[in-house]
């Protein structure tokens, strides 16, 4: 056990460090603010420097260990001592870091990728003569080899007849709101008017859609009274009759 002496002067240096942590906690969390503000602005890798010049770096350990006023002048790991004080900033911190290239981080041995060494060919040996034959594995006839060119025998190419010009199918009428109606409510008159049967009028009529209508010619009343008598019964030119006499 060390002495009283030396125990004293153990209390006296322990209370001189913490008189000294005491007083840095406030530096040590304002550097920490501003490392943070660095890395998440990236203002390490462009500034202007105290006289203006144009301080620039790609690598931030460069950054982190060139003199003032180039950089902070200081190690790596006094850096990442200051981002252990906060969670975000040291995370951060490391996400930089990662973004470094290979050999960039100290104590990081950058690995040399060297190619394998490349496989020499085997030496291609000769084919093996082998009898000349056909397509199909018959063997030439003797004196002649299937390698000669052969005259072409002609081929007798049939002549097409002139194909005829197909009659374009008849355009389906467009669909307006009538038609729209007929193939909704009434369909059967709707297959009719799309195969001519019926006119899209005489089929909105016959289901009831429109009102039937007539014309009258009425620069004569024998005209008139013809188109009348064969458009409407007799009930209803009796009606016309006794509603024609009430204003009279």
């Amino acid at each position: 056990m060390p002495g009283e002496d030396l125990l004293g002067e153990y209390g006296q240096r322990v209370a001189e460090l913490s008189a000294v942590v005491h007083e840095a906690r406030p530096a040590v969390e304002l550097a920490t603010r501003g490392l943070r503000d660095v890395l998440k602005l990236e203002a390490w890798r462009e500034f202007t420097g105290p006289g203006g010049e144009l301080v620039e770096h790609d690598d931030f350990v460069e950054f982190v260990t060139a003199d003032p006023p180039r950089g902070l002048g200081v190690t790596l790991g006094l850096v990442r001592g200051l981002a252990a004080t906060d969670q975000a900033v040291a995370a951060r911190l490391e996400q930089t870091l990662r973004a470094l290239p290979p050999g960039a981080l100290p104590g990081v041995e950058e690995v040399v990728w060297e190619p394998a060494d490349e496989e020499t060919p085997d030496e291609e040996t000769p084919d093996e003569e082998t009898p000349d034959k056909g397509p199909l594995g018959e063997e030439a006839p003797d004196g002649e080899s299937f390698d000669e060119e052969r005259p072409e025998e002609p081929v007798a190419i049939e002549a097409e007849s002139p194909r005829q010009p197909e009659e374009p199918e008849p355009a389906a009428p467009k669909e307006t709101p009538a038609l729209r109606r007929l193939r909704e409510e009434a369909p059967a008159l709707h297959h009719q008017v799309l195969a001519g049967e019926l006119s899209t009028h005489a089929a909105m009529v016959a289901a009831g859609f429109r009102a039937r209508t007539i014309s009258v010619p009425v620069s004569r009343p024998e005209s008139a009274a013809k188109a009348l008598r064969k458009n409407l019964s007799r009930e209803q030119l009796v009606e016309l009759v006794t509603l024609l006499s009430e204003d009279l």
